[in-house]
């Protein structure tokens, strides 16, 4: 059973293991008075010799060696310590192991009672929502709603109240509802909306809904504007290529040297106007005309295009 009363724990300390910790400063202490000497011996300067040269050499070298036997000594000390550190921790967890068990076992039980409770706070929300909003839930389940706000609204914490919970989730409904409304006001087609309507239920972000919405829309009208483009420009090289071909059949071959022909009506420009035919009619026309000496071309469209050089 617990004690009623919480006491003041002391803690005990041992009194060897403080000049073990203290250990490192004595060492730090005889090591200064030691390089306090050392240093003595030593006076760089500049040189100015052969002789001046080998002597600094060898005290730099010397000096190196002093070095590496102070540092050699305070790793093997460093190395003692961490030992003695490590020791140190497995046995104060070993100490406290009782206390530890007990502290993980109230926290297991504790957790486990929270638990109950926040479920049985969150039950009770979930027949509110269905209750307030029947029509949203098989699109918007409790479980999203609780994945998306419980964490931001604390309906989670022991401590909040359950009706404080239902109103936080009624407002997050009503924002839902105002959400449905900014989407169904969107100047954008059917097909349009019903795909915001699916990106919106899947995130419940209004924000990035627009965003992507806006951004199949841009991408599909550029692909529109490519796709006329590209037609236009087929279109273009499909008459170009027709007109060309009309043009070189309808083109006559140079008449052979002869006589002068007997004399005849004077040659004049000629519009004829073609109610309709197909284009390989009037391939067979050109060269039928081609055949009888008539030059010049013949143009798609009606008189009024090629008046105006829209064909």
């Amino acid at each position: 059973m617990p004690r009623k009363k919480v006491e003041e724990v002391k803690a005990t300390v041992i009194e060897d293991d403080i000049a073990a910790l203290t250990d490192p400063q004595k060492w730090i202490l005889s090591t200064q008075q030691r390089v306090a000497e050392i240093v003595k011996d030593y006076a760089p300067h500049e040189i100015v010799s052969d002789k001046d040269y080998r002597e600094s050499k060898r005290a730099r070298t010397q000096s190196r060696k002093e070095i590496k036997a102070i540092q050699d000594d305070a790793t093997e000390r460093l190395s003692a310590i961490k030992e003695a550190v490590k020791a140190f921790e497995a046995a104060k967890r070993d100490v406290l192991l009782p206390l530890t068990t007990i502290d993980d076992s109230y926290k297991h039980h504790i957790g486990v009672y929270e638990a109950l409770v926040i479920d049985s706070k969150l039950q009770d929300v979930e027949g509110a929502y269905m209750d307030y909003a029947p029509a949203l839930v098989e699109l918007v389940p409790f479980q999203k709603l609780r994945e998306k706000y419980a964490a931001e609204d604390k309906w989670e914490n022991i401590g909040t109240n359950v009706e404080d919970i239902k109103q936080s989730l009624f407002a997050r409904v009503d924002r839902i509802g105002q959400d449905e409304k900014t989407i169904e006001a969107q100047q954008v087609d059917a097909a349009e909306k019903q795909a915001m309507k699916a990106d919106y239920f899947a995130s419940l972000d209004l924000g990035e809904v627009l965003r992507k919405s806006s951004e199949r829309l841009r991408v599909a009208e550029l692909e529109r504007q490519r796709t006329e483009a590209l037609e236009r420009e087929h279109l273009e090289q499909q008459r170009q290529q027709a007109e060309q071909v009309i043009e070189e059949v309808f083109a006559p071959e140079p008449a052979p040297v002869q006589a002068p022909p007997a004399p005849a009506s004077q040659a004049h420009p000629w519009v004829v106007l073609i109610d309709s035919a197909t284009r390989e009619q009037m391939t067979q026309l050109a060269a039928a005309l081609k055949q009888i000496g008539v030059s010049g071309s013949i143009k798609s469209g009606s008189l009024k295009e090629v008046a105006n050089g829209n064909y």
